[in-house]
């Protein structure tokens, strides 16, 4: 019982988070949606749809990591990209449940 009332209470928090800007390619109107976390340079997460299909760089820099949003891991490759990031994977995103793409082989959930 203890659990289950722990369980509505996070879900409850949860609800109280605006929602994300986009969480995939078709929030976007095809256009890639980036989930992007300031490293160095300090800043805030933030979440947007780009304006191509094959935006969304993603990687690793000094400045920034950056992840495609998606609903399945077609939204990894569209554009179409090349990229390591080929799996839409479970990801908490601003404290949101969402998805990103990521490596398949660190895609376990």
């Amino acid at each position: 019982m203890k659990s289950l009332l722990i369980l509505v209470a996070l879900l409850g928090l949860a609800a109280c988070e605006p929602p994300l800007a986009c969480y995939g390619s078709s929030d976007c109107h095809g256009n890639a949606c980036c989930y992007v976390i300031p490293t160095e340079g300090g800043g805030l997460p933030g979440v947007s749809c780009t304006n191509s299909p094959t935006g969304c760089a993603v990687g690793d820099t000094i400045d920034a990591k950056s992840r495609r949003m998606c609903h399945n891991d077609a939204d990894c490759v569209a554009g179409p990209i090349s990229t390591r990031y080929t799996k839409c994977c479970n990801a908490s995103v601003i404290n949101q449940g969402a998805h990103t793409c990521t490596s398949p082989e660190l895609c376990t959930i």
